[in-house]
């Protein structure tokens, strides 16, 4: 003869500890793929490219070469190349918050080491928005 133990949870009815775990077990199995969905959703910008545009302008007067959105070191960010009077400089603006987060005069070595890299990147992957 199996013995059941029974759990009072203040229901009007007293269920198994067995039929506890399994609603238990279900639920978590039913819920635990809609939690990873969610994480998996692509982070979107609190700030727009146009206020990010002006923040980057405010910081380093001047004409705007290339603009992008794009994850660096686990940020999402947008990047600024603007060409000033003393040559051109790349500016990073946190695309969560809208602040500077790099500014930055870059070389002409600088600027074909990038190039390079996103020549690599272009042929690796493709173009699709940071995620």
């Amino acid at each position: 003869m199996q013995r059941a133990l029974y759990i009072d949870a203040g229901f009007s009815t007293k269920e198994p500890i067995e039929m506890k775990w399994t609603s238990l077990i279900v639920a978590l199995l039913l819920l635990g793929p809609a939690t990873l969905l969610a994480k998996g959703k692509r982070e979107q910008p609190k700030v727009s490219m146009e206020q990010a545009q002006k923040t980057a302008l405010e910081k380093e007067p001047g004409d705007i070469q290339s603009k992008e959105l794009e994850r660096e070191h686990g940020k999402l960010i947008y990047s600024f190349d603007i060409r000033t009077a003393n040559g051109i400089h790349e500016v990073n603006v946190d695309a969560m918050s809208g602040s500077v987060l790099e500014d930055k005069l870059e070389t002409p070595a600088d600027e074909a080491k990038e190039k390079q890299q996103d020549l690599k990147k272009a042929k690796k992957k493709p173009q699709t928005p940071p995620q």
